[in-house]
């Protein structure tokens, strides 16, 4: 059960360097369903499927030890391996040191003006908002040197028996290119006309407060520092799982060494598999094998595992018009130069509306996509669920009142909403663990989502120190709708204790979580991501539709929100959406593409999908009575998408 590599080189797989593991294997579990439901764990699977047999293609033996033992050999300088390795080993003591990057070239200097002064705007490639994000370029250079090392060792034994090295090598070869892709860029001598540079070290670091000035109050919950920096740090985005965070900055470069001014930004990421991006690219990486093409690495514009629409091209609304276009062509044409020269796809999911004619004029594919969206009343928003199920059909409004009543009357629990902006006090890091086994982890596990591990445990897109991390630095914007019962004992993997102080039960009550939605919410907009009951608790009737709809809707209204987005759901679950007063939205993909015939295949495969609307989408399946809201046109978001 030990590979060639792990029996010549334990030392690269020791816990203390982070592996960057084969696809399908620690990548995470793919798309798991927003709102109210997860994903198809059939689509997770078929989704692990083509990347391994990705994966099969490059470690192939067609390739020979020759080519791979000079890859190699170029990583490491053309040095001898085994020394280079031994000298940086006296060097640095084994640590992985924070190195302060170089400036690789000119500043990227822009004439741009704003009212108090003219400026000057400079592009670099950072890192991310992670915590470690001044330490990320010293350890992959660390990782690198220790996968030559390994190469070294390899090649001598493969000297001796090829075919039971070659795909080792090769998987070596895939990891080390994966870890110094960006880096060995000369951004200065990229063809185009927006240079920009590296920052690495402590330059690479974005205080909370910077980010944050540069999104609006109506901006994704999504982009805000808190949400980002907790998935790098809890190591949900990391290198070890396949994702390197690799943002595009615009710094007002006169301000450098006086006052740090962000005036524009891409939340970029560099990945090795395709999972937390909820793209449908079935026939893609199909049509990308067929053609010998390798599907990843690639670059992704987005929020991890989080299909919500918000801005990919952050922009400080503070600039004037002309500034901002200079601001936003410059992040454009540094994306497209990296991409080119890398010879990479690149994947922009759930972009802004407003982004969408920037994308196409630069020369990006458009793949249509679909979620199910509520809307409050305007001008005069609903005054209570009450009053907006007046407004939906009698069938509709009946069946609703009767699961309402049915969940009201059930003596084994109470509904309760939890909301962070009003009580950020109550949503505690024990709170959150026990909404993360029971309420995230347990369904993951019951549909599949997880890729098992040599230990036998399940490693998932998201873990309990990201839940617990929400608590400590995002609990203002976290929303709980919680299905809480009367409990006696305390679980040490579900503590039961945390909920009834979190909820205000009585001090001498104890509740247990058995059912619940994961929610977030920023100003006027409330968004679901995750449901879910404990895997030995079996689901109260209807208890789903309340947690993620009905209860919801209802603080929604009580908020005088404005819009909530239950995120993905599939078919099935976005006609429940739609029985329940949720109306179809445009949610589409933007993609650059190298290849001119990959390319090619993709455009007629997103033109075919665009004039296959699917059937939930059809104005006759709305739960509104006639005259009540403007019924949803069919075809008509994509004809206007196509204008």
């Amino acid at each position: 059960g030990v590979s060639p590599c792990q029996a010549l080189c334990p030392a690269l797989h020791s816990d203390a360097m982070p592996l960057l593991l084969p696809m399908g294997v620690a990548s995470g579990p793919g798309s798991a369903g927003g709102g109210g439901s997860s994903s198809s764990g059939s689509a997770c699977r078929r989704h692990r499927a083509a990347e391994r047999a990705a994966w099969r293609d490059v470690t192939s033996t067609s390739a020979s030890i020759g080519a791979v033992a000079a890859t190699l050999r170029l990583v490491a300088g053309g040095r001898s391996l085994r020394g280079r390795w031994a000298r940086q080993q006296q060097h640095q003591g084994g640590r992985c040191p924070g190195g302060e990057g170089g400036r690789q070239g000119a500043r990227s200097r822009c004439s741009l003006r704003d009212v108090a002064r003219p400026v000057e705007i400079q592009v670099v490639l950072a890192e991310g908002l992670g915590s470690d994000a001044s330490e990320r370029f010293g350890c992959r250079r660390v990782y690198q040197q220790r996968l030559t090392f390994n190469a070294a060792v390899l090649l001598e034994a493969a000297n001796k028996n090829q075919q039971e090295y070659l795909a080792e090598l090769r998987h070596l070869e895939s990891r080390c290119d994966f870890a110094g892709r960006l880096d060995v860029l000369q951004l200065d001598k990229l063809n185009t006309d927006v240079p920009f540079r590296h920052a690495r070290g402590t330059e690479a670091h974005i205080p909370a407060s910077v980010w944050n000035d540069l999104l609006d109050p109506d901006d994704s919950v999504f982009l805000e520092h808190g949400f980002l920096s907790a998935l790098e740090d809890s190591g949900c985005v990391s290198f070890g799982r396949g994702w390197q965070p690799r943002f595009l900055l615009v710094w007002d470069a006169t301000s450098l060494g006086e006052r740090t001014r962000l005036l524009g930004a891409v939340p970029l990421y560099l990945k090795w598999h395709s999972d937390g991006e909820f793209c449908e690219e079935n026939d893609w990486i199909e049509a990308a094998g067929q053609l010998g093409i390798r599907h990843w690495p690639r670059f992704f514009v987005g929020v991890p595992f989080t299909p919500h629409q918000g801005r990919r091209l952050l922009i400080a609304r503070s600039l004037r018009d002309e500034d901002r276009a200079a601001v936003r062509q410059a992040l454009l044409r540094a994306l497209e130069a990296i991409a080119s020269q890398t010879q990479l796809s690149v994947n922009i999911g759930f972009a802004a509306d407003e982004e969408a004619e920037h994308f196409r004029s630069a020369g990006f594919l458009r793949r249509m996509a679909w979620q199910a969206r509520w809307t409050n009343r305007s001008p005069t928003p609903y005054s209570d669920f009450g009053d907006f199920l007046g407004d939906l059909r009698a069938k509709n409004t009946k069946e609703i009142a009767k699961q309402r009543q049915l969940v009201d009357l059930n003596p084994a629990f109470r509904m309760e909403v939890v909301d962070g902006s009003m009580h950020p006090g109550r949503m505690t890091p024990e709170l959150m663990s026990e909404v993360y086994f029971s309420i995230y982890r347990s369904t993951q596990l019951r549909h599949d989502n997880g890729s098992p591990t040599e230990e036998g445990d399940v490693i998932l897109d998201l873990n309990e120190a990201f839940f617990r991390q929400l608590a400590e630095c995002f609990a203002h914007r976290v929303v709980l709708v919680l299905a809480l019962a009367p409990s006696t004992t305390t679980s040490a993997a579900s503590p039961s204790s945390s909920s009834a102080s979190a909820s205000g039960a009585d001090a001498g009550e104890r509740y247990t979580i058995i059912g619940g939605s994961i929610c977030f919410a920023k100003a006027e907009k409330i968004c679901g991501r995750y449901w879910g009951h404990p895997l030995d608790v079996e689901s109260e009737p209807f208890l789903h539709f309340e947690c993620c709809y009905h209860a919801l809707l209802a603080h929604a209204i009580e908020k005088g929100c404005t819009t909530v987005e239950p995120g993905n759901g599939g078919g099935t679950i976005y006609k429940v959406q739609r029985d329940r007063g949720f109306e179809p939205a445009l949610t589409p993909s933007f993609h650059l593409i190298q290849d001119a015939e990959l390319r090619s295949e993709v455009g007629r495969l997103a033109e075919a999908a665009a004039l296959c609307e699917p059937d939930w989408v059809a104005p006759q399946r709305t739960a509104y009575r006639a005259g009540q809201r403007r019924p949803f046109q069919k075809g008509a978001a994509v004809r206007a998408q196509k204008k």
